[in-house]
Order: structure tokens, then sequence, then C-alpha cells
């Protein structure tokens, strides 16, 4: 897509269509498009003493304009309540212009930014947004169709922000561009997260990895199975022992010169999880090559924050491993010890997740980090408690807590924060060693927080749970069936706002 931004006294050609966006609450929506002429005025008086359009979320009004100076016709996109307009509830609705657009089959479109702009969206974050939705929802992973129409995208061709003033021009161009990074690394996770277990294998991560890295300007260290247990890497060996496809450990790393600060991204690397021993049920069994979209998240945001010009010293760690039942395969009542000299009694085999992340939280401290935020599609109880509308959120330290919350908040990736109060300790005791890997069946998503704190000391610290947000069942505007690639927005959000 070309995407340009456009003063509204440099329109000198009618657009053939132009977007515009309105709350329910907006009593003259003449004024909405004072800047295309009295025509679009007139035609828009007509609209709204008829009650065609109420501007409700997800309506929408295709309207004619006749001797329209800067366009042919409005789309009225309706945005719902302007009291509950912010980031999320934006990118849902903006999400769904192109299956509007799809049905009116036209290539050259025009965008009107004020009119999405709002308390708390300024014209570059509604621009980032636009950016963001309309890249993810032309996404499509068709690579393995033999007919390859099927992954035919629909393009438009040219995409104009339209804005009030030149001076808003700079505004929405930074927008766009940032929305392009975020979006474009979304992808790369989706791409990640939907190959089959067969192809996207621990190795074949790690060469995604390195080959990223490559072209990106990041350094990037494989630690493989003779490294790890040197590193004396236990946990995360005792997982892998069953799979014939060798675990690693990927550190992705940039470090600026002028870095005030360090912070570690740690993603969880299942690249299939059968369960092990404690073996999942067959129903939907295939969908566990998702178990790895923690380690998909954080490879796709090193590529991103690769082009974000940041003071920050940011190190991306993602253990890989396979969680097979084979003839070596790691057994209930195993113990194990963690490369922090933690032991670990291994109850269920199928809790494999935190253990893999112990060692690699673990690792993290070699780095003196100020902060280690970790994602992991780490509990199905956290999918019970949120479904598929927020992260799990749980940490050692109310400030780090408070900004990824922020910046979940800002970004439209919710999270919730959940206790970690001491009590939950006791569930987690083992009767032969220092801890064991589950609960007795209570408070599952916290104690296996819990569990992981064991591994990063004092370090301030944050787990999110995107074992609901991760994969889609059914697709929405912006995000077909398979990989979300949730957690990338919201973590560039944070490295970008950090102080």
């Amino acid at each position: 897509m070309n995407i340009r931004s456009v003063a509204l006294s440099e329109i000198d050609i009618p657009y053939p269509l132009t977007v515009v966006g309105s709350t329910s609450d907006e009593k003259n929506l003449a004024r909405v498009v004072e800047g295309f002429g009295d025509a679009s005025k007139e035609a828009v008086k007509r609209i709204q003493k008829e009650n065609a359009f109420s501007g409700s979320k997800g309506s929408s009004y295709l309207a004619l304009i006749e001797g329209a100076k800067r366009t042919n016709n409005i789309l009225f996109v309706g945005l719902g309540s302007k009291a509950k307009l912010d980031a999320h509830s934006l990118a849902a609705n903006v999400a769904g212009l192109l299956a509007k657009l799809k049905t009116i089959k036209t290539r050259r479109v025009a965008i009107y930014l004020p009119s999405f702009a709002g308390k708390g969206l300024s014209i570059e974050r509604v621009a980032q947004s636009i950016t963001e939705s309309l890249v993810l929802s032309q996404y499509k992973f068709g690579k393995y169709y033999s007919d390859k129409s099927k992954n035919k995208k629909l393009l438009l061709e040219e995409i104009d922000y339209v804005v009030d003033k030149a001076g808003e021009k700079k505004l929405s161009e930074k927008g766009k561009e940032y929305g392009a990074i975020v979006a474009d690394a979304m992808c790369v996770t989706r791409d990640l997260g939907n190959e089959p277990a067969n192809v996207m294998t621990p190795d074949q991560v790690a060469k995604e990895a390195q080959a990223m890295a490559k072209k990106e300007g990041l350094t990037c260290k494989v630690f493989k199975e003779a490294d790890l247990k040197k590193m004396k890497m236990g946990a995360l060996l005792g997982v892998a022992q069953g799979s014939i496809n060798k675990p690693n450990l990927i550190v992705l790393e940039k470090k600026p010169k002028n870095a005030k600060k360090t912070i570690c991204l740690v993603g969880k690397g299942v690249t299939f999880d059968t369960g092990g021993i404690s073996i999942k049920p067959s129903k939907d069994m295939e969908k566990m090559k998702f178990d790895m979209m923690g380690a998909a998240a954080v490879i796709g945001t090193m590529k991103a924050i690769s082009k974000m010009n940041l003071p920050i010293h940011i190190i991306g760690i993602t253990p890989c491993v396979e969680n097979m039942p084979g003839h070596n395969a790691q057994r209930p009542g195993d113990i194990v010890t963690a490369s922090n000299n933690k032991t670990i009694e291994v109850i269920n085999t199928d809790a494999e997740g935190r253990l893999i992340l112990a060692d690699a939280l673990a690792y993290a401290q070699k780095f003196k980090p100020d902060a280690i935020i970790d994602l992991a599609t780490l509990t199905g109880m956290c999918v019970y408690t949120f479904g598929d509308k927020c992260m799990g959120l749980m940490t050692n330290n109310a400030k780090l807590g408070s900004k990824v919350t922020k910046a979940g908040t800002d970004s439209g990736e919710r999270t919730w924060e959940l206790p970690m109060w001491d009590d939950y300790d006791d569930l987690i005791k083992s009767k032969y060693c220092d801890i064991q890997n589950v609960s007795s069946g209570l408070a599952g998503t916290i104690t296996a927080g819990k569990f992981l704190q064991h591994f990063v000391a004092d370090y301030p610290w944050v787990h999110l749970d995107i074992a609901g947000v991760a994969w889609a069942d059914s697709p929405n505007p912006y995000t077909p069936v398979g990989a979300t690639g949730a957690g990338v927005r919201l973590l560039c959000q944070l490295l970008k706002d950090w102080k």
C-alpha cells in the first residue's frame, strides 16, 4: 500500500471515497465534514435528518456526494460512544474498514484522521492504529495451499491520510511509520506461529531468528544442547529429552552506545506440546504448535526495536523445545535442577513451559537488567478466567506492573493483574525438594507465576500469561484464524515510552 499524508488544502482532485469516523454522541455530523465543502455538508444534514446513520459501534453508511469539491463518496464509520473510544476500540472499528471496502471495490481511498481523533487519541495515534489495522486485516497465511489464489490479498493501491492542517502531516507520518513497524513485526510473529510444528522446530526457530538478526543488525547467539548442559539448565533439558528435535536457547540483542537502561524480554518457545507423559487429550492438540507464541512475540518485537532509535539495551531470550512422550521422556515424579540450583519436582510434564522459562529467567540475570518481562502461553486456567479479552499479569514490582498495564491500555493489548500473595507459595511446596511445578489444582495461573518468581531473584519482573490471546479459533476483522501476534504491540509501546 502506498500511504501518504495530505492536508485538506492540498486536495486538487476529488477522492472516489473518503472514510469518516463519527461517534454516537455527535450532534452535528455536518461539522465533521466541514472541510470537504458545502455539498458534503448538505448531504450529511439530510442523512442526519433521516436518521440514516447513528454512529453506533460497527455501523456504517455510504453517502453519495454530488458536486463535491474534495470527495465523491463518504463512508461513515460508527465509533460508538465517545467516552469509550480508546486504542482498543479504535483498532477494532478501523479493522472492519477493509471488509466494507471490499464490497465497494475501490483502489483509492482517503481516510479523514481528525474524525477518528478524540480524548487520548491524537492524530499521531490514530494514524498508527489505522496503519496497524489495515496491514493486519490483510494478513493471510496461505503458504501451503496448492491453489495459490487462496493466498491473494486485497491491496488498496493508494491511501491518503487527510488532516486539517499542513502542520499535522508530520504527526500523521510519524504515526504511520511506527504503525507499519509494529504491524510488520506482528506479521512476522504470526508467520512463526502459523508454521506447522514439523517445519518450525526449535532448530528452525533459531535459523529464523539468526536470519532476522543478520538482516536487521542485531546480534544473535544460539546455545545448543551441549551448551545448555554446560550451563546446567536441567529444567529446560528435562522437558526436551523426549524429543528427537534438540533444544536451544536463542539470545537476540540490541545494545546502542547511549543505552541508559537494560531490559530483558523472555518468551516461551515450545514448538509443539503433546503434554509429554502427562499427554493431552487429542481434541485441539494440533493447536499446540502455538505454544511457542511467547518466543515468536519476542522475536517479532526484536525486529521492531531494530528500527526504533531507543536508548535501551534490549535482550530477547527464547528457550525453544519440543515436548514429546519419547522413549527418554521426562516422567512425573522426576526431580531436576535448574541453573540457579533450585530443585524442582515434576508433578505434571504438561506444565513444561514454566520449566524452560525457569532457566531462561535465571539466565536473564547475567545482564543485571532494570526489568524482566516474560510472555508465555502458560496456563489453560488463564483462558478460563479471561477468555480472549486480555492477558493475565503477575509481578513482583508494583511500579513495573503499572508501566506494563499502561502500555497494554495504550497499545490496545489489555492486561489484568492477579495477586501474588505469599499465601500461594505453600501450594507449590514439594515434599521431596525445593518446589514442584504445579499446585494441587487450585489457582493454576497464579501458582504458575509464583513458580517463575523463584527464578528472577529480586529483579523487577512481570509475567504475562498470553494463553487466551495468542491465537484465534475464529476470525475477526484484523485477526484471521491462527496466530494473532499478541504481545508485540504492548512490548513496543512499553519500550517506546520507557523512562
